[in-house]
Parts: C-alpha cells; structure tokens; sequence
C-alpha cells in the first residue's frame, strides 16, 4: 500500500470531514490512523480516494445551501498537490547489553595493552624476521617432494613409452626378415634407445643436483642483519 506525507491542506481537510461525518469509517481505519493532523505523518492513496469522495459530498451539499467560506480542495488532484512519498524512520538501534559493553570494554583493554607492549619492545620483531620463502627446508636439503616425485615418475614413464615404441617400430620395419632375427634386431634397437634414455636420465639428475647444491650454498653463504630500527616513546 503506498503511503504518503500528510500536508496541512490534507489535515485541513480531514479536520473539517471529521466534523461533519463523524460517524464515517475513515476515522477508524488504522491503514494508518488518521487520528493525528500533524503534517508529514503518513496517510494512504486509498485514505485520500476516500477523503476526496466526502469532499465532494460536501461541495455539493454546501453549493445547494451557500458558498463554503474556507477554500478546502475538493479533488483528489488538490489533495495530493505539494505531498510526496512517505518513508518510515529508521528501526531505532537496538540497545547495547551490560555484557556486550563488558566484552567491548575488555577487547579494547586487551587491544591497547598490546599495542603498548609492541610500541615499547619495536626490535622483537624486527631482530627477527622470517626468512621461510626463501631459506630451504627444515626437514633437510634433500627432502623429495611431490612434484620431483611426479616429474621422475613422468620421465620414467617416458622412457619406457620410448623404448617399446622403437622396439615395435623396428620390428615391423624388418618384416621382411625372419621372426627369429625380427625378435633380435627389435630387442637390440630398444637396448640401445634403453641405454641412451637412462644416460640422459641421470644426467639431467646430476644437473638438478648440482642445481641444488648451488642454491643451498648461497643460501647459507647470506649475511643477514639489522640495518637501522626505531622506538616510539609514550608522551
């Protein structure tokens, strides 16, 4: 239902029609109730309708007696000139608890004695930093992860996907041969391939190795240090 702002013409009007129909429904109606004039209360489009259809009935009931002596609208275009909208209050805030007040005093109690404690003592947590993205592991500098797991299980995968590839590849190109000397020049070009996998394979392990020596060296061989701090003093 839409409500809107009571004007001092609408509360005029309503004053007067309560006057002379004081019996009538509008005036019990709590769609809201009337039953304050102040101007910006609220009233309804419907409560209007129905205040501008006893306006009327009053225009027509004074024009067969005499000119009314006021100028009270008797539309409901007039009525609803220089109102708007109604929009409610705000819901007020619900009041703070004995407890809630309590807890908020102790949190900001707790707050503030931190805050102090860090404010006096600065070079804790400066003397200290956290070097842990960028200093190797604690667990020890050979701890195999599970991506290294995963990349030496692809690349033995690899290997064998190789070999029995250019096993077949060769047994098929010499099909011309007998199967005996098939079965024995195919075994022969995967040994070969076999071998030639398994010298690269650890030489790329050497070169990880090396790789990681490299870096662990160079992270021990970091001086870390304090180059300047600073203390707030409490005024």
């Amino acid at each position: 239902m839409v409500h809107l702002i009571m004007t001092t013409t609408i509360a005029a009007a309503v004053q007067e029609c309560r006057s002379l129909f004081p019996d009538h429904e509008l005036w019990s109606s709590s769609e809201p109730s009337i039953s304050d004039l102040a101007p910006g209360n609220p009233i309804s489009h419907t409560q209007l309708i129905e205040l501008s259809n006893l306006l009327k009935k009053l225009d027509c009931a004074s024009s067969e007696s005499s000119p009314p002596e006021t100028s009270l609208p008797r539309t409901l275009n007039d009525l609803l000139r220089g109102s708007a909208l109604y929009t409610p209050p705000p819901a007020p805030k619900p009041q703070k608890t004995p407890e809630y007040e309590a807890l908020m005093s102790r949190l900001r109690a707790t707050a503030e004695s931190q805050t102090y404690s860090t404010l006096l003592s600065p070079s804790s947590s400066i003397s200290q930093p956290s070097f842990s993205t960028i200093s190797p592991t604690q667990d020890g500098e050979d701890g195999i992860t599970y991506a290294d797991l995963h990349r030496q299980a692809t690349l033995v995968l690899n290997m064998v996907v190789s070999v029995l590839a250019c096993g077949v590849a060769i047994f098929i190109a010499a099909r011309w041969w007998d199967a005996p000397a098939r079965v024995a020049l195919a075994m022969g070009g995967a040994l070969l391939v076999a071998v030639a996998e398994t010298v690269v394979y650890w030489g790329y392990l050497r070169r990880v190795e090396e790789a990681k020596e490299r870096e662990v060296k160079k992270a021990k061989g970091e001086v870390r240090k304090v180059v300047g701090r600073w203390e707030v003093l409490r005024v």
